[in-house]
């Protein structure tokens, strides 16, 4: 039932959100601020010159997960405790880092703060 309608043929897409499916996803479309309802997956390039621990402020944002570089990173909630996420140097290389973020409730209308 949806608003009191009975709903039928359904599709359902499993989402695995695991190392290989992260890394094998594709078809990204450049950002722009219509894009920004949730849910939404989006994709960002980190640029790192030097290694060193860090970590990724997601205060702002409403739910969801972090991945770096086909590693899931962790979980943020804006009504909870994680809204940064540790970043240990190990799991980023010298160049370009892929941040993949699956936000689930309300995207800041950028992607840098």
């Amino acid at each position: 039932m949806l608003d009191g309608t009975q709903v039928f043929n359904w599709e359902i897409i499993s989402l695995q959100f695991n190392s290989r499916w992260i890394k094998h996803l594709n078809g990204w479309k450049p950002f722009s601020k219509d894009m920004m309802t949730a849910p939404v997956l989006l994709r960002a390039v980190l640029n790192v010159d030097s290694l060193a621990d860090t970590f990724i402020d997601m205060r702002g944002w409403g739910r969801g997960t972090v991945f770096i570089n086909g590693f899931n990173l962790g979980r943020y909630f804006s009504g909870g405790p994680p809204q940064t996420l540790y970043l240990p140097a190990p799991l980023l290389t010298i160049g370009e880092n892929e941040v993949i973020i699956w936000e689930q409730l309300a995207p800041l209308n950028t992607l840098a703060h």
